[in-house]
């Protein structure tokens, strides 16, 4: 509902060479009352569907809580493009104070109120806590608020942010698919297993999308247009070298000790398989990490979002396929990373192209997808699913090393230097 404004924001910001103050202001101040603006067609939206009862999805008594809804809706859209813009300037204790906010304000509710009133009072409070949120990053910001904003900046956040966010949506659907076929054609049974293992793979790779998060700007800035393309090609080669290589390692080691995990929960055992092939559908999707950050960063946005389409487009078909086959559900999860597979392919492909348009692809394309990478992930994956889980996860881990040992070595060195 804000047209990807809390994205653009980021990408404006991070990418514009030798800006000044002034500049950066009117980004900002573009961004916010944009924003503004639609929070207020949310909120009178809300206050229209509430008042005149208008009918909308009643099995949810929507019009019910619409003016809340609305309000709440406006408030977060605000709360994130300041978010994002403190992520740019590197204020990462506003953001954590901000997000401890959102998190605990809508629980005290749940200590005073009962029934219905309680669904009132969570939305109240969380929009109470946005607004916090938004009062925390307001007191004394890095950055000065104009009025002096053209169209042109506000039609340039518009058009980034739309594109940004088909990218981000249609990238979130390349797992949401899988969950939404299991829900139509499988059991509530299987429903449950694949939504645990979705849920602890989310939950183990949180720490590497927080570094990510807080890396997206920089790399933004190290791959923008002016920068020569040698340049920006060793940025993206180091974040592969460095990032990629701790979250396969990582990856593979968690399949290899998530046993332990299912003896504390032995009725989720059945979603072992599933756990551990999404475990490796996020470790390819990680892997175009750089490259994605490489074409927006030089304005390829669209084409970035295109290919995100086209991976939910085959996924999606795959899924239903395997569905109307009656196959189990770790086919669907099977679905979800070989699309994730090809994905990471045509967004590399994207990524070489931007810099090296006249270059030979197959010159290149082994520094990232090395044949040893590659091997690896796909005795992990058919291993997996002959239920050959453990044993197969410890060959590719093993072949992955041995195939990898300068990145796992550089890797180990720049740990060294960091923790020392």
């Amino acid at each position: 509902s804000n047209f990807g404004i809390q994205y653009s924001v980021t990408v404006k910001l991070s990418t514009q060479d030798s800006e000044t103050q002034v500049s950066r202001s009117q980004v900002i101040s573009a961004a916010f009352l944009t924003s503004i603006l639609f929070s207020l067609i949310l909120f009178i939206l809300g206050l229209w569907v509430q008042t005149r009862q208008v009918e909308l999805f009643e099995k949810y008594t929507f019009n019910r809580y619409a003016i809340l809804l609305g309000l709440w809706v406006g408030l977060v859209n605000l709360q994130q493009v300041l978010i994002n813009t403190y992520r740019v300037y590197n204020k990462l204790l506003r953001i954590a104070i901000s997000e401890l906010l959102v998190a605990i304000t809508p629980l005290i509710a749940v200590f005073f109120f009962r029934g219905e009133a309680l669904i009132i009072a969570s939305l109240a409070s969380a929009a109470g806590a946005a607004l916090l949120s938004i009062a925390v990053f307001t007191y004394k910001p890095p950055f000065k608020w104009t009025l002096q904003i053209s169209r042109g900046i506000i039609h340039s956040l518009l058009i980034v942010g739309l594109s940004l966010l088909v990218y981000n949506v249609s990238y979130n659907l390349i797992t949401m698919v899988g969950r939404t076929i299991l829900s139509a054609y499988y059991s509530n049974e299987q429903m449950g297993f694949y939504s645990f293992a979705n849920s602890i793979t989310y939950a183990t790779l949180l720490g590497f999308k927080a570094i990510l998060w807080v890396a997206f700007p920089s790399i933004l800035h190290s791959t923008r247009s002016t920068v020569a393309n040698e340049e920006a090609a060793q940025t993206v080669q180091k974040v592969n070298n460095l990032f990629n290589t701790s979250v396969f390692l990582s990856i593979f080691a968690l399949i290899i000790v998530s046993p332990v995990l299912f003896l504390f929960l032995p009725q989720f055992a059945p979603s072992f398989q599933i756990f551990s092939i999404l475990l490796l559908t996020q470790a390819m999707l990680l892997l175009s990490f750089g490259y994605n950050s490489l074409a927006i960063a030089r304005n390829e946005q669209m084409k970035v979002a295109g290919i995100s389409i086209i991976t939910v487009v085959i996924v999606g078909g795959l899924g239903f396929a395997f569905a109307l086959l009656k196959l189990p559900a770790v086919w669907i999860a099977s679905a979800v990373f070989l699309g994730s597979f090809i994905y990471t392919l045509l967004q590399v492909r994207l990524g070489f192209k931007v810099i090296q348009p006249t270059g030979r692809l197959k010159e290149y394309f082994p520094q990232v997808f090395s044949p040893g990478t590659i091997l690896a992930v796909w005795i992990a994956y058919i291993g997996t699913m002959l239920d050959f889980t453990f044993l197969s996860t410890i060959i590719a881990l093993a072949i992955y090393i041995l195939t990898n040992r300068g990145k796992v070595r550089m890797l180990w060195q720049y740990a060294i230097k960091k923790f020392s």
